[in-house]
């Protein structure tokens, strides 16, 4: 596997946050970017794509960053996450917060098929989120200090036969992000699951959601971004769905597969 590792950040005059973000090629992880870029913070953006990163990492600058480093990796192949992510802190100095914000929505008719597309849908939405996850519950832990955000979904909340796999994965995540938050609680670490309704992003277009629920990325970025000032360890964006989520799950087993399946 080749990895980029470009120069450590030079952050002894940072005036903003440093933040490590997982999965930094994902429309809400850029918009919460640029949010940090305004604050003059430093930036670690860790993804796949090199040329993509380098082209996010030009526009942060631009827009205000202290400084901007990126780093390739796989998140579900990676061999040796723990060195990785502490490869990933010492470039950044440390990390105020740490964003996860990778995912793959996948294809249920496929997976019902094809067993390497079922267990990669699994391993990239929760048995690898999972690992990075304890990485930086046990960096923030020892800190003492700092938060982790993780971008979850509201298919974990009742699970949808059409996205079986893609909500499953997305419910035993929110069960791991609770038990890390009583973990961390009293420790001056927090954590904060995000369920986000609808984006207009790439992963979501075939969605058939009406138009007048969905939000946009920059939207749900702003809420992400103020996400770890808030003392809440789970935040629906926007703030209606947690309502409109309380009602399906109270719907009748036999009201829920007429509506939703």
């Amino acid at each position: 596997m080749r990895h980029v590792r470009t120069e450590s950040l030079s952050v002894a005059g940072t005036l903003g946050p440093r933040v490590l973000i997982l999965g930094a090629t994902s429309s809400i992880a850029q918009e919460v970017a640029r949010l940090y870029a305004a604050e003059r913070g430093s930036l670690l953006l860790v993804g796949r794509r090199e040329d993509m990163l380098r082209s996010i990492a030009r526009e942060l600058t631009a827009g205000g960053a202290a400084e901007v480093g990126i780093a390739t990796v796989d998140f579900v192949a990676e061999e040796r996450p723990a060195d990785r992510f502490s490869e990933f802190i010492r470039r950044l100095g440390w990390a105020d917060h740490i964003l996860l914000a990778y995912g793959l929505l996948g294809d249920q008719a496929i997976a019902e098929a094809d067993s390497a597309h079922a267990a990669t849908i699994l391993a990239t939405n929760f048995t690898s989120a999972a690992v990075w996850i304890l990485l930086a519950t046990a960096y923030l832990q020892g800190r003492g200090t700092g938060s982790l955000i993780v971008l979850g979904s509201l298919s974990g909340d009742r699970i949808r036969n059409k996205m079986l796999l893609y909500g499953s994965a997305k419910a035993g995540l929110a069960a791991l992000m609770q038990g890390i938050a009583d973990r961390l609680d009293g420790c001056g670490a927090r954590t904060i699951l995000i369920k986000p309704g609808p984006t207009e992003t790439p992963m979501a277009q075939n969605l058939k959601t009406p138009r007048w629920l969905r939000t946009t990325p920059s939207s749900l970025g702003a809420i992400v971004h103020r996400a770890a000032a808030r003392k809440r360890s789970v935040i629906y964006a926007p703030g209606y769905w947690r309502w409109i989520m309380l009602a399906v799950r109270m719907l009748p087993a036999w009201m829920f597969r007429r509506a939703f399946t």
